[in-house]
C-alpha cells in the first residue's frame, strides 16, 4: 500500500488514468451514472431520516464503490483495482434504469435518458470515425509475419497490467483491421439504435440493444487479444517443447520467469531459471528449503555443453547467455524462441 514492497516488481498507474479507466469499464452504462447518483441521499438530514429500502440500497452501493476507489487512490495501484467497485455502480445504474422505465412519459427521468443516449450516440459516431480512419490508413501485414515484428518493446512499462498495449504501432494496426471494423460498427449501430428506441419510449428494448452491443464489442476485443496473444503467451513454444521433450531433458528460462510462466502450464515440465532470483520468485527463494531451480552462467555453460538436451527460452535474437555457442532453433513466436543445444531429431 505504501509502495515499499521488496523487490519492486510492479509499477503504479497514474491517478487520473486510474479514475478514467473506471469510466471505461462502465461503458456504455456510464452515460446514465449521473442520473443514478441523483438517487443517492447525500445530505445528513436525509440519511438520518427514515430511508426506504431503495434509498438504503443506493447509499450502500455508493459507499461500496467509494471505499474501493478512494482506498486505492492513496496507494500503489494497477489498472484493474477498480473492478470490485463495478458491481456496485452497475446495481446503482440498474436501479435508475428500472425507475426510468416505470416513470411516466415526458418525465424528468425520460428526458434525462434521451439526453444521455444522445451523448452516447455522439460517442458512437466518434468511435466509428476514428475506427474507419485507422482501417483506411493501415495496411494488412504480409502473410505469415509475426505480430512482434510490427511492435515496439517497452519493458519499463511491463510492470503495468496493460503495459504491452503500449507496444502497438501504426504499422501493427493492420493486423487488427477486422476486430477494429467490427468494434466500430457494433458501437455505432448499438448506440444509434439505443438513441432511436429511447426517443420512441421503448426503454426496455433500448437497454437490451446496449447489452447485445456489448456482447459484439467484447467479442471484437477478444478477437483482437487473440491476434495480440503471441506477444503475451509462450503457449506455442510450450507445445513445441512438449512434442520433443524426453525424460532427462532440461528446460531453462533465460530471463524473467513471469514472461515465460505459461511454459509450466502448457508443457507441464520442470523449469530451471537462469540468473539470480528476481520479481515473483524472489520471495520463495529466501526460504532455506527452497528448491534449487536457479542456474548461474557457469552451471548453464556446463549444461549446454553436456550430453543432456537443453531447451532455452529466450526473448533475444542472439542470447548473451550462449556466448556464441552453437544452438538450434526449435520454435519462435511473439518475439520469443526456444533454442536447443542438440538438433530436434536427436
Amino acid at each position: 500500500y505504501l509502495n515499499k514492497r521488496v523487490p519492486r516488481d510492479y509499477d503504479t498507474v497514474p491517478l487520473l488514468l486510474f479514475w478514467a479507466l473506471l469510466l471505461v469499464w462502465l461503458v456504455p452504462w456510464i452515460a446514465f451514472l449521473l442520473q443514478a447518483l441523483r438517487q443517492v441521499p447525500t445530505r445528513w438530514r436525509q440519511i438520518r431520516s427514515q430511508l426506504d429500502r431503495e434509498g438504503r440500497a443506493n447509499l450502500l452501493f455508493m459507499l461500496w464503490a467509494l471505499v474501493i476507489v478512494v482506498f486505492f487512490s492513496f496507494s500503489t495501484r494497477q489498472e484493474y483495482y477498480t473492478v470490485p467497485a463495478i458491481p456496485a455502480i452497475a446495481l446503482l445504474v440498474g436501479g435508475w434504469l428500472k425507475r426510468e422505465i416505470q416513470s411516466p412519459a415526458n418525465s424528468y427521468d425520460r428526458r434525462a435518458g434521451v439526453i444521455s443516449s444522445t451523448v452516447l450516440f455522439a460517442l458512437g459516431i466518434l468511435v466509428l470515425s476514428v475506427g474507419m480512419f485507422f482501417v483506411a490508413y493501415s495496411k494488412p501485414p504480409a502473410p505469415g509475419i509475426d505480430i512482434s515484428e510490427l511492435l515496439t518493446k517497452n519493458p519499463e512499462e511491463y510492470k503495468l497490467s496493460f503495459g504491452h498495449l503500449l507496444d502497438l504501432t501504426p504499422q501493427s494496426l493492420g493486423a487488427f483491421r477486422l476486430p477494429l471494423l467490427g468494434f466500430s460498427f457494433a458501437f455505432f449501430i448499438g448506440t444509434g439504435l439505443n438513441w432511436l428506441l429511447r426517443r420512441r419510449g421503448r426503454l426496455a428494448h433500448a437497454n437490451i440493444v446496449l447489452a447485445l452491443m456489448m456482447v459484439a464489442v467484447l467479442a471484437c476485443v477478444h478477437s483482437g487479444y487473440v491476434t495480440f496473444s503471441p506477444t503475451l503467451t509462450s503457449k506455442p513454444l510450450a507445445l513445441a517443447i512438449k512434442q520433443h521433450y524426453r525424460p532427462g531433458d532440461i528446460v531453462v528460462v533465460g530471463g524473467d520467469y513471469a514472461a515465460a510462466s505459461s511454459l509450466n502450464f502448457y508443457a507441464n515440465v520442470h523449469l530451471l531459471v537462469l540468473h539470480q532470483p528476481q520479481a515473483i520468485l524472489w520471495y520463495g527463494s529466501q526460504f532455506p528449503d527452497a528448491p534449487k531451480v536457479w542456474e548461474t552462467q557457469s552451471s548453464f555453460d556446463s549444461l549446454w555443453s553436456g550430453p543432456q538436451r537443453v531447451f532455452l527460452w529466450t526473448d533475444h535474437k542472439d542470447p548473451p547467455e550462449l556466448r556464441g555457442a552453437q544452438r538450434y532453433l526449435l520454435a519462435s513466436s511473439g518475439g520469443k524462441s526456444i533454442l536447443t543445444n542438440q538438433p530436434a531429431g536427436n
